[in-house]
């Protein structure tokens, strides 16, 4: 039914007929729409806007001559209780998004996350953890055993590409400068459930290489 209405206020627009409750905006670059219900009592009333994104020029009435060369739709400028909207690109480690029992974070190339200055392992004892490289070229190392590792895998991970590290896996996030890359988890990951153990020195001098080598 939205949508009728919605084609029907378009086409009134086209029409040059502006019926109560429809209002027309044009931006100076590009043009969007965004239907919202009117402010009436009447419930099928709807207002039609043309919403400039943020940074691209005032916003201003439109032009009844240009009513009629109706706008590709674009995207919208929503409310955030209905669209939360967030950066990927974040310090190191920061969780973006928690909602019930998991969270999405994100991990950018740091100085504690490049190849030459990881140190440790992690692993978590209450949830698997997924990584999706988005950006750039990333690695996961995945040590073998229980209280120590046993042995050590380096894997190139590939864009757009699920890797779901299981619980109780000891593993590492090395990135190269540039990356980025997202993170499912737990919403209550943190060192309270989580084991940490240091890398064997000759391991951390040897990972560069090791990570060059894989690509």
């Amino acid at each position: 039914m939205l949508i009728v209405q919605a084609l029907v206020a378009i086409e009134a627009v086209q029409r040059r007929s502006r019926p109560e409750g429809v209002a027309v905006w044009q931006s100076a670059e590009r043009t969007q729409i965004m239907i919202m219900p009117g402010s009436g009592e009447d419930h099928d009333q709807f207002d039609l806007r043309l919403i400039c994104p943020r940074g691209r020029g005032a916003e201003k009435p439109l032009e009844p001559r240009l009513a009629s060369n109706y706008p590709e739709v674009s995207d919208l400028s929503i409310s955030p209780r209905l669209l939360e909207i967030r950066s990927c690109i974040v310090q190191d480690y920061e969780p973006l998004v928690d909602y019930d029992q998991w969270r999405v974070a994100g991990i950018c190339s740091s100085e504690h996350n490049r190849a030459d200055r990881v140190k440790s392992v992690e692993r978590h004892n209450e949830t698997d953890e997924v990584f999706l490289l988005l950006a750039g070229r990333a690695f996961l190392v995945i040590g073998e055993g229980d209280l120590n590792v046993e042995a050590f895998h380096a894997v190139a991970m590939e864009p757009l590409t699920l890797y779901n590290v299981k619980r109780g896996v000891w593993h590492s996030c090395v990135l190269d400068p540039d990356s980025v890359v997202l993170v499912v988890e737990n919403h209550d990951t943190s060192r309270a459930n989580s084991d940490y153990l240091e890398l064997p020195p000759e391991l951390c001098q040897q990972l560069p290489d090791i990570c060059k080598q894989i690509d």
